[in-house]
């Protein structure tokens, strides 16, 4: 993310109300929010995760992660998802609008506020709600004075910095570890990188080639063949919903596996091979 979209968002969405405890809930939202939503998302987006947790409950115990490996796993996931809420925490300290709001009520006590001079004379219920019963002054927390917003956002300066420097010497740090504790050279570990994306590359090549093949067979065979109503019904079905229509089908038996069957098409032509496969049985018998 970079500082200038912060800056944009910052602006879009963040306004301090004059109220209190409403600076504190809305200063802790907006610095909260975004970074939780931005770790959620790369969680999502990182392929890792899916790797991991995909069919994991139906994995035999010969093919489950050690517990040593998911640890590692998650660790490389997590450290990886939580730069850009870092850095957006971080900016919000150097920024200092949101540690200002949340800290200015401590700043604005009704009785030495410039701002509510005239406070004997409102005594509604909505200002009371919002001075914290005629303790603070509203209009004082969005309206600090030039020295109270000076030391506070000089205070959130030093503990933005400090978070900078922190979270930059634990990456270095992590990453040396990691690196020491490689089983690999630098060679090898480029090697390594190289071989995994070529063998990814050249599994989606003759995967994608399989399935063309098996694709096309079943769509020949399916406008080869007399239709019937029953058969746009199955191949219309949605495979992970069990219907009359896939309750009926006739499958052989070594392929009565719902890990070689994935779409009602695939399920309609096995059930035709299956029938053909009757058929000519029952010819052989009639003929002896």
């Amino acid at each position: 993310m970079q500082p200038n979209s912060l800056a944009i968002l910052k602006d879009l969405s963040f306004s301090c109300p004059c109220a209190y405890p409403s600076n504190k809930y809305q200063s802790i939202l907006f610095l909260i929010g975004p970074s939780l939503t931005l770790f959620l998302l790369l969680l999502m987006l990182n392929t890792l995760t899916w790797r991991i947790l995909y069919g994991c409950w139906a994995r035999s115990n010969d093919t489950r992660h050690s517990c040593a490996a998911l640890l590692a796993r998650w660790v490389e996931i997590i450290a990886q998802a939580s730069i850009a809420p870092a850095a957006w925490i971080i900016f919000a300290f150097l920024d200092g609008a949101y540690y200002r709001c949340f800290r200015a009520s401590e700043f604005c006590p009704i009785k030495n506020s410039v701002h509510c001079v005239n406070w004997t004379e409102t005594t509604s219920l909505p200002y009371l709600e919002i001075s914290n019963d005629g303790e603070i002054c509203p209009e004082c927390i969005c309206n600090l004075n030039g020295t109270f917003q000076s030391y506070l956002d000089s205070q959130s300066s030093i503990i933005g910095w400090s978070l900078l420097i922190g979270y930059g010497l634990l990456a270095v740090f992590v990453i040396c570890l990691y690196r020491i504790c490689n089983e690999y050279t630098l060679l090898q570990r480029k090697y390594v990188e190289i071989y995994k994306d070529e063998e990814e590359s050249a599994f989606e090549q003759v995967a994608k080639e399989h399935a063309a093949q098996v694709a096309d067979a079943n769509v020949r065979l399916f406008f080869d063949e007399r239709k019937e109503n029953d058969d746009w019904d199955w191949i219309s079905g949605v495979p992970a919903i069990r219907n009359k229509f896939f309750e009926t089908l006739q499958l052989a038996k070594e392929d009565n596996s719902p890990n070689n069957l994935f779409t009602p098409l695939q399920l309609w032509a096995k059930h035709k091979e299956y029938q053909k496969l009757s058929t000519s049985e029952d010819d052989k018998s009639g003929m002896d």
